[in-house]
Formats: C-alpha cells, sequence, structure tokens
C-alpha cells in the first residue's frame, strides 16, 4: 500500500530526471569557443586516469582503443587523444620520457596539442 501512496512522488522523480537527462542531450556543447578549457580538462581528466570528464555539466567518458589502450575522447568531430609512446617518432619519445602529450584532432587534421598542460592551437579558427 505504501508504494502505491508513494508513486506520484516517485513518478514525478523520475520525470524531472528525464527532463534533466534530455537537456543535457539536446544543448550542445560549443567546442570551438572553448576549445582551449575543453582541452585542458579532458587533459586533465585522461592523465589522471578518469573514467569521465564533466564539461558544461556533462559527463563525457573517456574511451580506450582495445589495441593500443590509448585513451581518448570524441566531442562533437573533434578527437583528444593521448600520445602513443610506442611510436617512431620525436613525440614518442617525448612520451617515453615522461613528458604528457595529447594531440587535438579536427577531423583527420592535426589541429591542436597539449604538452605537460600548455595548450597550443596549431591551424587557425
Amino acid at each position: 500500500m505504501q508504494i502505491i501512496r508513494e508513486f506520484p512522488t516517485l513518478l514525478q522523480g523520475i520525470c524531472e530526471l528525464i527532463n534533466v537527462i534530455c537537456e543535457n542531450r539536446m544543448a550542445p556543447l560549443d567546442i570551438q569557443s572553448n576549445l582551449k578549457a575543453y582541452a585542458l580538462k579532458i587533459y586533465q581528466a585522461i592523465f589522471n586516469n578518469l573514467s569521465e570528464v564533466e564539461l558544461e555539466g556533462k559527463l563525457i567518458l573517456i574511451q580506450k582503443f582495445k589495441s593500443s589502450r590509448l585513451r581518448y575522447v570524441d566531442l562533437s568531430g573533434y578527437r583528444f587523444i593521448e600520445q602513443n609512446p610506442n611510436k617512431d617518432s620525436h613525440w614518442a619519445e617525448m612520451a617515453r620520457t615522461g613528458k604528457k602529450i595529447m594531440w587535438v584532432f579536427r577531423g583527420r587534421v592535426y589541429y591542436a596539442r597539449v604538452i605537460d598542460g600548455n595548450f597550443i592551437l596549431l591551424k587557425n579558427q
């Protein structure tokens, strides 16, 4: 009987939760205007081994590639990905020596990078 009496309150709570979820999905993030801030937050989350990062109240999952185990975030046409230290490049060598490097791609283009917390824009917006 008590469940039946509490049903309207439970239903209202569920509806409020659904509204919050829908609002989060409906309002896209303005990545272009906030690229540096978002990149630095994602960088911190990746290199602190977090499973998600919060951007403007939205939780974004940090994913891992199955083969390389590299951590990355895909967000509205941008990819934020840590440097692969197993590659044969100057950047991989830096990563092997302890530098924390994350790349920002827009499509297939290197757009920006973060090295030890310093954001560098590679392409003009």
